[in-house]
């Protein structure tokens, strides 16, 4: 499984889920090892993480495909 097709149900369930930001550790928690069970994942994203995602997502939607997937590095 690539990290693009890791990423996105995780991303999906917070937006379906989670309701308004700020978000709740627990909540947040509870839904990614909710994911992670549906997915089969064994290592699922700490909460930290998925928080990265969901507000680089936020920023700009070509933020969640990871560099090593493809993603063009943005050079300032």
């Amino acid at each position: 499984m690539n990290e693009l097709n890791k990423r996105k149900p995780y991303l999906y369930a917070i937006e379906n889920y989670a309701g308004i930001p700020p978000f709740s550790n627990v909540k947040l928690a509870h839904i990614i090892y909710m994911v992670g069970v549906q997915m089969g994942d064994k290592e699922c994203p700490s909460v930290s993480t998925v928080k990265r995602w969901y507000q680089q997502c936020q920023s700009d939607k070509r933020l969640v495909i990871p560099e090593s997937q493809g993603r063009l590095a943005c050079k300032h």
